[in-house]
């Protein structure tokens, strides 16, 4: 019998996502017939909740999350390039002078904090390699064993470097490697002003890969994004590994809720997921929502200090608190129930950190069917962005069109010059004196959708960011922001827009949201809806979930999901199916096994 290895030096416990992925996946290699072999942190105390016929061992010291990786999740620091570990004489200076004839203490502390850094950094490589040493002399690589190592950063990679490079029955087996953190910072446009950061990641990873050229090494990322950023390195092939999500956040298809909808903000809270934004929402949305009753926030927090300021006025309606605090972490079958149990999902994530990042909690609320508010422009958004567009298609079916613009091509930005504007199929229009387009407003009209195609001059990859001023009088303005970015095979992409009451006019404004290039947009529609009969006299902007440009949007975003709560929990439903289907471990599984036979198959001739 072959075996499966699982390593996860990071793996401390039962709460969090590393023993839910490395029990998913580990189970499902199981299931297909491995012998598997798990080996955690030495912190690991949870043996009882294993099967029994699993290896395990814990031979780790360290975990994966230190300040010499080029990137972690929780700073944002610029890589250092990190050069051979090597420790040098911590005497080397002379102890009168210190190193640069300075006085002493201040000569012994800016010597002795970079020697310290070499002595920290060997050591932790060393163990590294050398636990791997005692768990693979306890149990032995084989020829068609396979060794996963789901949580890597370039510096881990060098301590197994070590170990690969010392053992020759590391050759035996086939290793796959998966890594989480950016190689850049931001988006694509940001791209080729941080050369310094991919410098030094590729040296890192040529420094690690160097003496291991003859094993067989696959390399994976979680997100496709992410697979972007690393293929520049140019160092190897590395693919999007699907990520396992736990099929006991399956759909829970039971009625609309009597009590408060639960908006649900799930894991711990930090500066990077919103932690600053909640008080606003909750400010926002007190008097119509959480003192009535109809909401409730609830929140996980790792801190126990954290409350949200709430408001003196009004009180709640029904007998729960407007806030509810959850710990993190919960044991995993309390954390299904409070993804289960979620009515809204709220991601209020830093769009820019999360650009190529995965977020867990997302794939965990879409696996059990519950609509999302997530930041646009990133990672979160693009997930659920087809099934929004394939439902703004429909809109023009669904309700009527009480009014319809065509415009063959929009660039942006529009000069004021009038001879200049572009050809319309329906009444005229004007053009604003920032260059957007004015559309007067048909009475009836509940809601405006917009169609455009990327144009052959606007490169793949842009965001469009779409800003409608909704003129309600001569000096009462209402104004609504998207970020939309690009569709597959460059089909049209689109946004749905409610119809402020009372409003005459909307001036419409297309721009590059993160870059200073101009937009190349095609084929631009803009049609009014009657969709008066819809839930609070309007339709639904988009399905399974939305998206939200700045986080000031979000009230608006989250009035809306409640007005349409039977779509959105409908739509989420829905999509859950083939979300779960396809983020099974059981597919995970079989695409490292797929992989590695890939790579062993001869070309064709």
């Amino acid at each position: 019998m072959s075996t499966f290895y699982l390593l996860d030096h990071s793996l401390k416990g039962v709460g969090g996502h590393h023993f839910d992925y490395a029990f998913q996946v580990l189970q499902a290699a199981s299931d297909a017939g491995w012998r598997i072999v798990l080996a955690t942190n030495r912190r690991f105390h949870d043996r009882a909740r294993l099967p029994a016929d699993w290896l395990v061992e814990s031979p780790f010291r360290f975990t994966t999350y230190c300040r010499f990786a080029g990137y972690q999740s929780s700073h944002g620091r610029a890589v250092r390039s990190p050069g051979p570990p090597r420790v040098e004489p911590p005497l080397a200076a002379g102890m009168d002078q210190g190193p640069t004839g300075a006085k002493p203490a201040e000569g012994w502390r800016s010597w002795l904090s970079p020697s310290l850094d070499r002595v920290s950094r060997y050591w932790r490589l060393r163990h590294f390699s050398s636990a791997c040493r005692r768990l693979f002399r306890k149990y032995p690589l084989r020829a068609g064993d396979h060794v996963f190592l789901p949580t890597l950063s370039e510096f881990d990679l060098q301590g197994l470097s070590q170990f690969l490079a010392s053992d020759p029955d590391s050759l035996l087996a086939q290793w796959h490697l998966q890594f989480h953190y950016n190689v850049y910072e931001g988006r694509e446009t940001e791209y080729d002003l941080q050369p310094e950061r991919l410098a030094a990641m590729r040296e890192a990873f040529v420094l690690a890969l160097r003496p291991i050229a003859g094993h067989r090494l696959h390399f994976y990322t979680t997100s496709s994004q992410l697979a972007a950023q690393y293929n520049r390195l140019k160092v190897g092939q590395f693919h999007n590994l699907t990520y396992p999500i736990n099929a006991a956040f399956h759909v829970d298809s039971k009625p609309a809720a009597k009590g408060p909808l639960r908006v649900t903000c799930p894991g711990a809270v930090r500066e990077e997921k919103g932690q600053t934004q909640l008080a606003e929402v909750l400010a926002q949305l007190w008097d119509d929502h959480f003192a009535t009753g109809k909401l409730q926030l609830v929140v996980q927090s790792n801190k126990s200090w954290f409350q949200l300021p709430v408001p003196r006025r009004g009180a709640a309606a029904a007998a729960h608190d407007p806030v509810a605090y959850v710990p993190h972490p919960l044991a995993p079958r309390e954390y299904v129930e409070l993804i289960r149990q979620a009515h809204i999902g709220l991601l209020l994530y830093d769009s820019r950190r999360y650009f190529a990042r995965r977020a867990g909690i997302l794939g965990e609320l879409l696996s059990a069917g519950v609509p999302v508010i997530v930041p646009a422009g990133c990672w979160l958004s693009e997930q659920i962005s087809e099934a929004g567009f394939s439902y703004r298609d429909s809109l023009l079916e669904r309700w009527p069109v009480l009014a319809g613009h065509r415009f063959p091509s929009l660039p942006v930005e529009l000069p004021p010059d009038p001879c200049a504007a572009p050809r319309l199929a329906a009444e005229p229009i004007g053009i604003s004196s920032d260059g957007g387009l004015e559309l007067a407003v048909p009475a009836g009209a509940t809601n405006l959708v917009v169609h455009w195609q990327r144009g052959l001059a606007q490169p793949p990859g842009s965001f469009v960011r779409l800003r409608a001023d909704w003129h309600l009088s001569a000096t009462n303005t209402t104004r609504v922001v998207e970020i939309i970015g690009d569709r597959m095979g460059n089909r049209p992409a689109s946004a749905a827009l409610v119809v402020p009451a009372g409003s005459r006019r909307v001036t419409l404004a297309w721009s590059n949201a993160y870059a200073d290039e101009q937009l190349d947009l095609q084929h631009v529609r803009a049609a009014f809806l009657d969709a008066s009969r819809g839930p609070g006299g309007h339709c639904a902007t988009s399905s399974v979930g939305v998206a939200f440009a700045e986080p000031a949007e979000v009230p608006r975003l989250l009035r809306e999901m409640v007005q349409q709560d039977a779509h959105y929990r409908q739509t989420a439903q829905q999509f859950a199916q083939t979300w779960q289907a396809w983020h099974s471990a059981e597919h995970t599984v079989a695409q490292l096994l797929n992989r590695s036979e890939l790579a062993q198959r001869p070309a064709a001739a």
